[in-house]
């Protein structure tokens, strides 16, 4: 079996692989529902302890330039 033969073979069942994909996929999702709204409340209720860590870590870089900066001026 040639490359030419294995590229005409997936050329072929390309399509009929993706519909069929598709259509599992459909069914797949219409019998599940998830329920993300814990997960999200989690994700959102974290969120201002990120910031305020954030802040305090860009902060602590801006001191420690400002430090360098000054420290070379004199």
């Amino acid at each position: 079996m040639t490359f030419e033969n294995l590229k005409q073979g997936a050329k072929r069942f390309t399509a009929p692989a993706v519909a069929g994909a598709t259509l599992m996929a459909g069914n797949a999702q219409a019998a599940v529902s998830i329920d993300v709204t814990e997960v999200t409340d989690t994700i959102l209720s974290g969120s201002a302890t990120v910031t305020t860590l954030g802040i305090s870590v860009l902060s602590l870089v801006v001191v420690v330039k400002l430090f360098k900066w000054v420290r070379a001026a004199l």
